[in-house]
């Protein structure tokens, strides 16, 4: 009986013992991901037909490179794009190697790299390719696939607003060699960045953990030219938000801020967004409301009025007409951040308020006499979204 419990026990300390090595089930990393596809196939065509052009016209422009000056050229591509031969003192050469490098600058701004300031620097001579960036990090090279690399991660690292993905797969590759590094690049920007198109209506999903308080969805902010419609808030890992971009939205990257309830400085997660090139025209994006007092849509009192601000320039106006003097309150609902405005018959500021009601809605609790009076609507900062206005009076 006796050697019968120890066995147990011991079979019991042996499956504790598994239990305390066996891998942890890990949440899914936060993801954004768009449920049309087709401007990431649009982006990441037009991306490879770059790296194409520029590894097919590199072994073009250089296969004389070693005939050149063997001076320090500087070269800042955004001067230079169309200038490649207006230079004294270098030759053919030299200018073709600089054409090599506007077509890398130029899948450079495709990922999403911006301006920083710093000149290139090069010297193409019979011992090889030397390169470096604004005077730092130099180094030659026997070849010039492993020169325009390694300039390329000098670019990437500079960046201030390449994706961190991007940036440390390129930074972390040991091979200079400028196919590799492009690879590398693109097979990042592909898994780290959701695209949509100009002039386009989307739904993105977003997965994270902790999302909203109390079943309330949190609110999501992205800046000027994409408009936010309803979220639905599938739980605290996942909400579905549709989209619509602007046909002018401005083309490259857009921050996706999530916010949850009552926390209004700091995000609980960030995404990147890419907006790339469309000729559609999106649904859902009119101006719903008037913006003007002339054009101002009626709101009945005690009939809930929905909305909808498309960005930091949209204003939305309701007339308000008011029977008897009473306490007029006036109160939005969502996940919009907004701001409401009653103004008199004139248009002359009556009162305004910023998220005194529920999260980031305002509420307007004002005595008023019988008459004409205005509600007007914006968004806080320069986001959007859909809303809901509730009116009575006491």
């Amino acid at each position: 009986m006796i050697a019968g419990k120890f066995a147990t026990w011991r079979g019991a300390l042996a499956s504790a013992a598994l239990a305390l090595v066996a891998p942890l089930a890990l949440a899914a990393p936060p993801s954004i991901t768009a449920a049309d596809t087709t401007a990431a196939n649009t982006f990441l065509g037009d991306l490879d037909g770059m790296i194409t052009r520029q590894r097919s016209e590199a072994g073009l422009h250089l296969a004389n490179a070693t005939n050149g000056t063997s001076d320090v050229i500087w070269f800042d591509p955004l001067k230079d794009r169309s200038n490649a031969y207006g230079y004294t003192r270098i030759t053919y050469a030299d200018a073709e190697w600089m054409r090599s490098n506007v077509r890398l600058y130029e899948i450079y701004e495709q990922l999403g790299g911006n301006s920083i300031g710093k000149e290139q620097q090069f010297r193409v001579g019979a011992q090889g390719f030397y390169v470096g960036l604004d005077g730092a990090g130099g180094r030659w090279f026997a070849s010039n696939s492993d020169a325009q690399g390694y300039l390329f991660k000098l670019l990437i690292a500079a960046s201030s607003e390449i994706l961190p993905a991007v940036k440390d797969a390129v930074g972390q590759l040991a091979s200079n060699d400028i196919g590799s590094v492009l690879q590398s690049a693109r097979d990042a920007m592909a898994a780290n960045r959701t695209f949509v198109a100009r002039g386009s209506n989307n739904t993105l999903i977003i997965r994270g953990a902790n999302f909203g308080t109390g079943g309330v969805a949190p609110k999501v902010v992205i800046p000027s030219g994409v408009t936010i419609g309803q979220i639905t808030y599938d739980s605290t890992e996942q909400i579905t938000v549709p989209i619509a971009v602007a046909s002018d939205a401005a083309l490259g990257d857009r921050r996706v801020l999530l916010y949850n309830p009552g926390e209004a400085l700091v995000p609980i997660a960030e995404f990147r967004l890419v907006v790339v090139r469309g000729d559609g025209t999106p649904t859902g994006t009119g101006d719903d409301v008037g913006d003007s007092i002339a054009a101002a849509t009626t709101l009945t009192v005690g009939v809930a009025q929905p909305g909808r601000i498309d960005g930091s320039t949209d204003l939305d106006v309701f007339k308000i007409v008011v029977p008897t003097a009473g306490t007029l309150v006036l109160e939005s609902s969502g996940t919009t951040d907004l701001v409401g405005e009653l103004l008199d018959a004139s248009g002359a500021l009556v009162v305004g308020n910023d998220d005194g009601g529920t999260w980031y809605n305002f509420r307007i609790q004002q005595a008023v006499g019988a008459g004409v009076y205005y509600l007007r609507v914006r968004h806080c900062c320069s986001g959007g979204g859909s809303y809901a206005v509730s009116s009575s009076l006491q």
